[in-house]
């Protein structure tokens, strides 16, 4: 496992809270796009910032979004068949503290710069997390009963695969088959099977990959024996599939994660998944975006190791994490069933 990368820059820490993360290279431009309040959950709603640069190094505010009365959080990027830029994200509604309720927005912009005003998608009480383009369609897959599932310490949460052709109106597809389902990136690889990681609840915060092929109405599923956090994933022809993450270093009895908490990139397949590197991460951190840019892998993640919460960039040649030794070994897979 490498602990060094090439480059890894601090590019944005203006709000009292930065989080959540992702990227993406549009139009020439890369963009990056996270969460803005006064703390990790239920402060201040949050806004989601939008930055761009044409090079990583220099960074300037496009826009920030929001939305009266909703937090957003979790915002995700794709771009649809039409070029457009698509920003996914959850809505949740607090009223001193206290759930109220939540629903998906989505938001859409031509140049990145211009946005159309948070619009809700889906159903209220779902979550949908990051979406990925296949064939004309966005896939995602959607958390239920989140804080239920929060406050009764349930295994029995439940999501949803849906398909949609404009980024607004979905279809459900189908349930996925697997309890404690919480946030989930999925991608298509080289074979075209449908490929997600999942993190899941109580009661033994494992983390799942599973594999589906079209029309992905049926799931295979293997539990990893650790937790992953925040998970993205990058599917790209040709190379091995590749996980970023929150990860916790030790496990405590009964299974929940346990230590300092450590953002990680590592490689995986239906069998495991090898962590290869770990970011200069600590505290309240994770929630990666990933993008392969001429074969250097391009990270952008938050993290409170230097003092507050701030967005932070990586780089690394793609050679040289694929050659980094796994530590401390390889998670292997093991099937619930």
């Amino acid at each position: 496992m490498a602990t060094g990368p090439i480059a890894v820059r601090r590019i944005w820490s203006r709000a009292a809270h930065s989080a959540f993360t992702d990227l993406a290279r549009f139009r020439g431009r890369w963009f990056c796009v996270f969460r803005e309040s006064d703390s990790h959950a239920r402060g201040r709603d949050g806004g989601i910032r939008v930055i761009s640069s044409p090079d990583g190094r220099i960074w300037k505010s496009e826009t920030r979004l929001s939305k009266r009365g909703v937090d957003l959080r979790d915002p995700h990027l794709s771009i649809t068949p039409q070029g457009e830029l698509m920003l996914t994200m959850g809505g949740s509604v607090w009223d001193k503290g206290r759930y109220l309720r939540m629903q998906p927005q989505v938001a859409f912009s031509r140049t990145g710069r211009a946005w159309t005003v948070p619009e809700a998608i889906l159903h209220e009480g779902e979550w949908l997390w990051r979406v990925a383009w296949h064939k004309g369609h966005a896939y995602g897959i959607a958390k239920l009963d989140h804080h239920k599932r929060e406050t009764e310490r349930t295994s029995r949460a439940r999501a949803i695969l849906y398909r949609s052709r404009d980024g607004r109106n979905y279809t459900r597809v189908c349930e996925i088959g697997l309890e404690g389902v919480d946030e989930t990136a999925v991608g298509f690889d080289g074979q075209g099977r449908m490929v997600a990681v999942a993190r899941r609840g109580s009661p033994d915060c494992r983390a799942a990959i599973g594999i589906s092929r079209a029309p992905f109405t049926r799931w295979s599923w293997s539990l990893l024996p650790h937790y992953v956090g925040g998970p993205a994933v990058l599917l790209a022809r040709g190379k091995p599939m590749i996980l970023g993450g929150r990860h916790f270093p030790a496990r405590r009895p009964g299974g929940q994660p346990a230590g300092e908490p450590v953002t990680f990139l590592g490689t995986f397949d239906e069998k495991g998944c090898a962590i290869r590197w770990i970011l200069p991460s600590g505290g309240d951190n994770s929630y990666p975006g990933l993008c392969l840019w001429k074969d250097e892998l391009w990270v952008s993640y938050y993290s409170s190791h230097e003092g507050k919460s701030a967005i932070y960039l990586a780089r690394i040649p793609l050679k040289r994490l694929l050659e980094a030794a796994p530590f401390p070994s390889r998670w292997e897979c093991w099937n619930p069933s």
